[in-house]
């Protein structure tokens, strides 16, 4: 158990310590709160892009322009392998065409 007689142990230093931990609470909860409100802003802003309407490209966060980037060429990687598959699809119909059109005039 503390010692009574010393320096801000007794019922004075009691009450000054809860006033300045009552201070530092309050001083943190205007913190918090500031710090919130930034966190809001920041996801508002997070969201806004070019994609949306009336905000121009150059606004774009690097990240944004990144993860835009990626999708066109995931969609352009995308058409390209539709493309080779409907060749390749049109070779080999090609090629069973022409096996047919042999084997009828043998």
């Amino acid at each position: 158990m503390a010692d009574a007689t010393a320096p801000g142990c007794g019922h004075e230093g009691l009450v000054e310590r809860i006033a300045g931990l009552e201070a530092m609470v309050a001083t943190l909860a205007e913190q918090n709160e500031r710090l919130l409100a930034r966190v809001a802003e920041l996801e508002r802003e997070l969201g806004r892009h070019s994609g949306n309407p009336g905000k121009p490209p150059s606004s774009d966060t690097v990240t944004q322009r990144k993860d835009q980037t990626e999708e066109r060429l995931s969609r352009a990687e995308r058409r390209r392998r539709a493309r080779a598959k409907a060749k390749e699809l049109l070779d080999l119909a090609s090629e069973l065409h022409h096996r047919a059109f042999q084997n009828a005039a043998e």
